[in-house]
């Protein structure tokens, strides 16, 4: 009896294992699971490195091991990167870096080098909380996501 639960389990693992590194956004199409904001991702993006676009943005990412993913987010002239890390209910994103325009975040104009912060986002794609700083031409700025808008909040 021990022994058939140590089988089946040991299946059911490796089988949960082959589809994290070998499973594919055109897999889950394929078989009419992938939501509806994968559209933009490339058919053979996985969770250990894949590639699309966000709001007209080149996404990509890269499995690092125990650094998670590696993420970066380009525009036709700016760039930012975080490290993801997996949960339950989605994925957080930390170490915000590099230039986002204000337009991107609905928060102005101008341009936010970005020096920090943290985003969950919901394996359904949707924002769930946020925070950034860094600093805009007007001096330090702040911005916390309160499940509708960028506002700001003091650094």
């Amino acid at each position: 009896m021990i022994r058939a639960l140590a089988v089946v389990l040991g299946l059911a693992l490796g089988l949960t294992a082959a589809v994290a590194v070998g499973g594919r956004v055109g897999h889950l199409r394929a078989l009419g699971l992938a939501p509806a904001w994968t559209d933009s991702l490339d058919p053979d993006a996985g969770l250990p490195e894949g590639r699309g676009t966000v709001n007209g943005a080149a996404l990509s990412w890269q499995w690092r091991g125990l650094r998670g993913w590696a993420v970066t987010l380009r525009g036709p002239d700016w760039q930012a990167q975080a490290q993801g890390w997996p949960r339950i209910e989605g994925v957080d994103l930390t170490d915000l870096r590099g230039v986002v325009p204000l337009a991107q975040l609905d928060a102005g104009a101008g341009v936010l080098a970005l020096e920090g912060g943290a985003l969950t986002l919901g394996w359904t794609g949707v924002l769930r909380a946020g925070h950034v700083q860094g600093q805009a031409r007007s001096g330090p700025l702040a911005l916390r996501w309160t499940g509708t808008a960028w506002t700001p909040v003091s650094p």
